[in-house]
């Protein structure tokens, strides 16, 4: 079983679940929404990070556009 965590860090991001425990061979589906109310026209950048014990976290980036 991998027990995985997952966050972010912006206002406007929302990964979902935060957590989970997989067994071996095992998927887990996870969503990433954005949330533009109260923001303007412009460029927006997040980051979503994965991590789990005994094992590199990985950072994905995010950039939202809003035109």
């Amino acid at each position: 079983t991998l027990k995985w965590t997952a966050s972010d860090d912006a206002s406007w991001l929302k990964v979902s679940p935060t957590t989970a425990n997989v067994p071996s061979g095992a998927n887990v589906f996870t969503s990433v929404t954005v949330n533009i109310s109260g923001l303007g026209a412009g460029i927006y950048n997040g980051t979503i990070t994965l991590s789990a014990p005994n094992a590199a976290f990985v950072q994905v980036p995010v950039q939202l556009e809003i035109f």
